[in-house]
């Protein structure tokens, strides 16, 4: 990060932006402080802490219980920096609906063209951009079905892996 802030000011840009997300556990959140001030020293545009979440991989998959019950010998002690409420086992906040689907997606390195991040294994891509371009997938039969589910809450006979967020609660 440093050494693209320092080039980013020897030539005058203000782009990139540069983020430094600091994933706060119980065996970091005793950095905070240090992180605030290195953030500072070097310039970054921001410094966010974020709350751990479970295996971005399999989180699709689980509801919040599972997702807490697995993850909960790395919650920081600090309250503000926990996703979970200890009480419920429950996300203190859960999306009500989904923005990816209509404002992001997701192109991997072989082309695949995935949903949102959470989608890892290939069998829930979307299309791919060596196959097809991204407009047609896009516009595309699979896209057009996880709208109608997540938008409209209408099911169709093309079934997505984005039911399972119907289901799981929505990624945040």
């Amino acid at each position: 990060m440093e050494l693209i802030i320092k080039k980013k000011k020897e030539l005058g840009k203000t782009k990139p932006f540069v983020q430094w997300r600091f994933l706060v556990t119980k065996y970091n959140e005793n950095e905070i402080e240090k992180a605030k001030e290195l953030a500072k020293k070097i310039n970054v545009d921001k410094l966010e802490f974020s709350q751990l979440r479970s295996d971005m991989g399999k989180e699709l998959f689980k509801g919040d219980e599972t997702k807490f019950e697995e993850t909960k010998e790395w919650f920081p002690k600090e309250e503000k920096y926990r996703k979970y409420n200890f009480l419920t086992k429950k996300r203190k906040y859960v999306p009500k609906g989904c923005p990816f689907l209509w404002k992001q997606t997701l192109i991997n390195w072989d082309g695949s063209i995935s949903p949102c991040c959470s989608c890892y294994d290939a069998r829930f891509d979307f299309g791919n951009m060596f196959e097809s371009n991204l407009k047609t997938v896009w516009n595309g039969e699979k896209y057009r079905a996880a709208r109608k589910l997540i938008g409209r809450g209408k099911s169709n006979k093309i079934k997505t892996i984005c039911s399972n967020c119907l289901t799981n609660g929505f990624l945040d």
